[in-house]
């Protein structure tokens, strides 16, 4: 049994905004480091408006769709946990992707 401040943790609005900041932080870093995007679409965005304004609107979209799910009471809590464990995945998937470019860069 989880205690219930990881209980509440894992589905909170908070976590959902801190891994998708990370995510797009980790996300900068690759592109500086000559990584792109893994999400097509995202790419796309990104080969056509550049990769800062695609970042400001895949974060702007992450906001507004933590806002839809999070401010809708008759959510189970299965969805939030759900979104905010697929975003945990996502970053260590980004970060042992740009790790592996750092350690060729070495």
């Amino acid at each position: 049994m989880l205690p219930s401040a990881i209980k509440n943790l894992r589905d909170s609005f908070a976590l959902w905004l801190l891994l998708n900041s990370l995510d797009v932080a980790i996300t900068w870093l690759g592109f500086l480091l000559g990584m792109q995007e893994g999400n097509p679409f995202l790419r796309i965005a990104a080969d056509t408006y550049g990769p800062a304004i695609m970042l400001l609107m895949r974060i702007t979209l992450a906001v507004l769709l933590g806002i839809l799910v999070w401010k809708r009471e008759s959510l189970t809590f299965n969805l939030k946990i759900l979104l905010n464990t697929g975003m945990f995945v996502v970053i260590l998937v980004n970060c042992v992707l740009v790790g592996v470019q750092l350690w060729h860069l070495a």
